[in-house]
């Protein structure tokens, strides 16, 4: 009932299931390296481990045979007993005239992972053809019966269930722990990149200063990077909190200072604004000269502030206020 000793259709039969797994670990390690550093630093962890997650499982396909369709069509068959034709010659395959049953079963999940051998198999693989979203089953014969038809598929069908629940068995696990894996790998390097950070900022030396800065009226000051420099721990645990080094925060102080000697220079360009106007100025300058954003009348966990200059999404530097009677 071979349609053809040359096409074997073996599902289940080329690679071994348990070194694709293995791969799929180094794979979603080399994907977490391979990430730009804004993108392990400035992303929500949650966020990155949910990618991994949908474009690294492995979905075992799951059969839809309630949906099966059949056909049926004269085909040129290969005959095992060739004794029965009274043809003796056993080095060339007889073929006759006969019928090709198919049956077209959609399934769900993955398709090549119909390529996957098992942890678990056995020493006769099921036969089917993949194609797309669907699988081809085939009965030849050249006088075929019905209830033999029958039989046949039904028993196809349950050959590669069980096979596929052998499969189920072996990705489940992996998918089941393919976000702490993630999260792991993407933990460890955002804490390698933060370490780096710190160290270079915790040197003494100034920030290297962006090129393409420009100037601001008296006193030209290159863009540059607020880099948070975490104080000395404590002998008790404790959460650092950033702290801005001395020499950004003089140089923040001669921003608006070379602002405010430019109000006293020009007083008839600023006697008409008003308070969140004159506070416009200050903010432009800020912002001219350091990446990120400062902002004006911000909520702080204490109350609200004049001008507050992020340090990262969760924390800020506040700058002193216009009117808690600071300078």
């Amino acid at each position: 009932m071979s349609h053809g000793r040359d096409k074997q259709n073996y599902l289940f039969a080329e690679s071994d299931m348990f070194a694709t797994i293995e791969q799929r670990k180094q794979q979603v390690k080399s994907w977490v390296d391979s990430l730009d550093e804004n993108h392990i630093t400035n992303s929500s962890i949650e966020d990155l481990c949910t990618y991994v997650e949908n474009e690294f499982r492995l979905d075992t396909p799951e059969l839809q045979d309630d949906q099966a369709l059949v056909d049926q069509r004269e085909a040129e068959v290969e005959v095992n007993d060739n004794f029965l034709y009274g043809h003796f010659d056993e080095s060339r395959p007889l073929r006759l005239s006969g019928t090709l049953v198919e049956l077209v079963v959609p399934f769900t999940g993955n398709g090549n992972l119909f390529r996957l051998r098992p942890n678990t198999f056995s020493s006769m693989p099921p036969r089917a053809i993949v194609q797309n979203d669907h699988l081809v089953l085939q009965v030849a014969g050249v006088q075929l019966e019905q209830a033999r038809v029958s039989n046949a598929l039904k028993s196809q069908i349950a050959d590669i269930k069980k096979y596929l629940d052998w499969q189920r068995a072996d990705t489940n696990p992996f998918n089941t722990g393919l976000r702490e894996l993630a999260r792991g790998h993407i933990e460890r390097r955002k804490q390698k990149l933060l370490n780096n950070r710190n160290l270079v900022a915790g040197l003494g030396f100034a920030m290297k200063k962006r090129p393409d800065a420009s100037a601001t009226y008296t006193a030209p000051v290159a863009r540059k990077r607020i880099a948070p420099k975490l104080p000395v721990a404590g002998t008790a645990p404790y959460k650092p909190e950033p702290v801005l080094d001395e020499g950004e925060y003089q140089n923040i102080l001669d921003i608006m200072m070379n602002m405010a000697f430019l109000m006293e220079r020009s007083p008839s360009a600023f006697t008409t604004i008003d308070e969140e106007d004159l506070r416009q100025h200050f903010l432009v300058q800020l912002n001219g000269q350091y990446e990120g954003q400062a902002t004006g009348e911000t909520f702080n966990y204490q109350g609200k502030t004049d001008i507050l200059g992020p340090v990262n999404t969760k924390e800020r530097l506040r700058a002193p206020s216009m009117r808690d009677g600071t300078n």
